[in-house]
Order: C-alpha cells, then structure tokens, then sequence
C-alpha cells in the first residue's frame, strides 16, 4: 500500500473537520512513523480497501487563522497537526478504541472545542 503525506490548505482542513478526520495535535516524525501507525491499523483490522493511505498535515499557524484562536486558545504555530479521513477506514467502531489508544482525536471535535473556547473570551 501506499502511503502518502499531503499538506493540506484550509479548503482540505475544512473538509476533513466535516468528516471528522482521525487527528492528532502535535504528532512529530510522521515520516519515520508513518509505516509504524498504519502496521498499527492492519493489526487492527480497521483499514478499508485503499490502494493509497493519506496523511494530511498542517501547522498551528494555519489552524488558528482559519479558525480565529487566539491568545491562550491559540495554537504553538509551529505545532504539526495530522490527520487521516475517515474514508481511509472501514470500522469506525474499532477506530473509537484506537483513537483513545493513540492520543487521537476527531477534528470536528477540537474544532468545536476551539470555537467554545473563544466565545467564553
């Protein structure tokens, strides 16, 4: 399988927010981890059947400007963020497990956390 690092521009981010995309904040050595994270999904037994597997990653910089944080609800703006669309997976169920398992989160839910945040400035 192949597997792909794709930057992604707010346009991709807000994509995969309306997905809910498997997320990490602050995940580093994606390039050297890459092969390891996604062994750790096959032994799970939740990949779908995908020929490319798809890594998208973005800066806290990106992140807060898109979604106006600001101050302490702001983002390190070197932070890398990393996220993988839902339709890389066939079990979301299992995928809920592995989320908590690896400091995972979805996308839409930070998103929402952020926004909460800002309005109680």
């Amino acid at each position: 399988m192949e597997i792909k690092i794709i930057p992604a521009d707010e346009t991709k981010i807000r994509e995969l927010e309306n997905g809910s995309a498997f997320t990490w904040e602050g995940l580093s050595g994606l390039e050297n981890d890459k092969k390891a994270i996604l062994d750790d999904f096959k032994k799970a037994d939740v990949l779908g059947d995908v020929k490319t597997f798809e890594f998208y990653t973005w800066k806290g910089k990106l992140m807060n400007q898109i979604y106006n944080l600001t101050g302490s609800n702001a983002y390190p703006v070197d932070l890398t963020f990393v996220s993988i669309p839902l339709n890389m997976f066939k079990d979301i169920g299992k995928l809920a497990i592995l989320k908590l398992q690896f400091g995972a989160r979805w996308l839409d839910d930070i998103v929402d956390n952020n926004a909460r945040r800002e309005l109680g400035k």
